[in-house]
Order: structure tokens, then C-alpha cells, then sequence
């Protein structure tokens, strides 16, 4: 089984936002996120830009944190947003656990990005 990559859009972006932060600090987290993006070896922004929310939990710190590491390589927010049991045994994982490490990895992520 191939690690699968989530479809992420605008719409789902700004859903999150209203989602895990206070009105109050939607302009700040939508200007904050749109700092990646703007170079042309920035890739998958809106995927990215969850990877980043994900991260951030709700908090502030947190994001400003994971943009930052978005900004000097994007793989360091995505590895551990969409992979994050992959990633903890990467270098240990059984043949036969493979699948299934994949497959709780891929629950975990749309149970988040599909939380009301």
C-alpha cells in the first residue's frame, strides 16, 4: 500500500481556520498561511497549508512554527501532519506492518480533517 496524499482546497482551508482558531484570529492565520505559496518551488499549497493547521492544533506559536518549517521545506510539516506513525517507526517498521501503519496514519488524518 502506497502512502496516500489528501485532496486538500481552498474551501477545506478556510473551514479549518474557522474550525480550530477564534474568529478573532482568522485574519491573522489566513495571512500567516498565505506566506507559503508565494515562491515557485512551493508545492501542493493548500495540502501544505493543512499540514500547517494540523500542526498548529488551534495555537498561534505553533503555527507561526510550522509555516516557518513549511517555508524551508514543506516535507517537514507534511511528513508529520499526514504520516506521523510512519514516521516514528520509519526506520523500524516490519514488512508486514507496513499496511497497517499506512492505514491508521490515513485514519487518523481524515478523522481530523473531517471533524465538524
Amino acid at each position: 500500500m502506497d502512502q496516500p496524499a489528501p485532496v486538500v482546497l481552498a474551501d477545506d482551508i478556510e473551514r479549518i481556520i474557522r474550525r480550530d482558531f477564534p474568529a478573532v484570529h482568522y485574519s491573522t492565520v489566513s495571512d500567516m498561511l498565505e506566506e507559503f505559496g508565494l515562491s515557485s518551488r512551493h508545492g501542493e499549497t493548500c495540502r501544505v497549508r493543512a499540514a500547517c493547521l494540523k500542526l498548529a492544533g488551534g495555537n498561534l506559536v505553533k503555527l507561526r512554527r510550522a509555516v516557518d518549517n513549511a517555508m524551508s521545506d514543506y516535507r517537514d510539516v507534511l511528513a508529520p501532519a499526514e504520516y506521523p506513525g510512519y514516521l516514528m517507526k520509519v526506520n523500524k517498521i516490519r514488512p508486514e506492518e507496513r499496511n497497517d501503519v499506512i492505514a491508521k496514519d490515513w485514519d487518523q488524518y481524515q478523522e481530523w480533517f473531517n471533524r465538524p
